[in-house]
């Protein structure tokens, strides 16, 4: 989803999920910060958020929510409503996704397979971004702190990533929504962040 954080790797997945639910509405008068600490998450999920100084990783985790910058913060920036251009928060059942539109900040959320939220059947892409960082130099507070020598870059992910290596590489698994013109052809109307693990990519 960052151009300069990750990379296509593997084959596209093409399949069906029976009911996908899409909403977009205004945050009114709150920042995504503010909203996420008015609405904790019981469950387990992963965030992402670009901001103008730099990329924060988080995982909520029995109603806390942790950030990259707790345990790396000479790696990663404190997260500022004023600096922050987006952001994410993800598992493999939804993913609610905050941005601005120059007028105030929305927020979308998309829930897969939920009988109860409102929606049809979708086809959808598959596919996994590889993140930079082949070295894991160390394991700290729940996060890993990746490097990648060639490049000089360092970001410390939400997972145990003691096992990336060069052949195995920690990867986001990105979910493609499709939509269709009137003339037939399909296009890319959505898309979502749904995990993220160490894959094995060979030699």
């Amino acid at each position: 989803m960052n151009g300069q954080l990750t990379n296509a790797a593997g084959t596209r997945m093409l399949h069906k999920v029976e009911r996908v639910a899409i909403k977009v509405t205004p945050l009114g008068a709150l920042d995504p910060l503010e909203w996420l600490a008015q609405n904790p998450f019981q469950g387990d999920a992963f965030i992402l958020a670009h901001a103008y100084d730099g990329v924060n990783w988080g995982r909520f985790a029995a109603g806390q929510v942790y950030y990259s910058h707790d345990a790396a913060p000479h790696i990663a920036p404190a997260l500022d409503a004023n600096t922050l251009q987006q952001l994410r928060v993800f598992n493999e059942a939804w993913e609610i996704f905050f941005w601005h539109d120059g007028a105030g900040w929305l927020h979308r959320l998309i829930v897969d397979g939920d009988e109860n939220e409102e929606g049809g059947p979708c086809d959808v892409i598959d596919e996994s971004h590889v993140l930079w960082g082949s070295q894991a130099e160390q394991y700290v507070g729940g996060f890993s702190i990746l490097a990648d020598g060639s490049q000089g870059l360092r970001h410390a992910l939400p997972i145990d990533a003691s096992a990336v290596s060069l052949s195995s590489r920690a990867a986001l698994h990105v979910r493609h929504y499709l939509a269709e013109y009137d003339n037939g052809v399909r296009y890319i109307a959505h898309s979502r962040l749904v995990n993220m693990e160490v894959k094995y990519y060979g030699a």
